[in-house]
């Protein structure tokens, strides 16, 4: 499967299927096909368009690869970046402010006072909860 992980270290994933694929004398034919078995729909989708001119090339198919997986990445980063707000992890003011933004309606546990407070606390100074090392 191609992962989002596997895209960003493009290169060297394609590098490594090539290296056992040599290893294991498998025929140089069937490189293009084994390794769009294990594409997500899009990928299939790509490739269904490129297979003809790419035509089995292993060098050919890494070089438009590379291109799709580029411009993907490029639509992720756009897309994340206009409908995600970014928030700095660090910053415990937010979370904690954040921890009462729960529905009132619910009467769940989390929501009580209680379970605020302890959050709280948790966020302020984890290595109490945790134990010390």
């Amino acid at each position: 499967m191609l992962t989002v992980n596997k895209m960003l270290h493009i290169d060297q994933w394609l590098l490594d299927l090539f290296n056992v694929y040599e290893e294991l004398y498998f025929p140089m034919l069937f490189h293009v096909y084994n390794v769009t078995q294990c594409f997500l729909e899009e990928e299939k989708v790509w490739y269904e368009q490129e297979k003809y001119e790419i035509k089995g090339d292993w060098l050919c198919f890494c070089d438009k690869l590379k291109q799709h997986v580029r411009i993907r990445l490029e639509s992720y980063n756009s897309n994340y970046e206009k409908h995600q707000p970014i928030v700095d992890l660090h910053d415990k003011k937010y979370f904690t402010d954040n921890l009462y933004l729960l529905p009132d309606n619910d009467n769940s546990s989390f929501n009580s006072h209680l379970s605020a407070t302890m959050a709280q606390e948790i966020i302020r100074s984890p290595t109490y909860f945790r134990g010390r090392n």
